[in-house]
């Protein structure tokens, strides 16, 4: 499997912030919370435009 590097340019709060999201929005997912995993998902594509996070 290819692993996926970030180029960040965020503090270690807002990074383990996003991690924790990211989480929470594939355990959603996995629980069948479509909803709830798609708000979490366009959180974190708000989060990465703010924070300057690539993939």
């Amino acid at each position: 499997m290819a692993t996926n590097y970030l180029k960040v340019n965020i503090s270690q709060e807002d990074w383990g912030r996003f991690l924790r999201l990211e989480q929470e929005m594939k355990g959603a997912a996995k629980e069948l919370a479509f909803e709830r995993a798609a708000e979490l998902r366009d959180l974190l594509i708000e989060l990465k435009g703010q924070k300057n996070v690539e993939r």
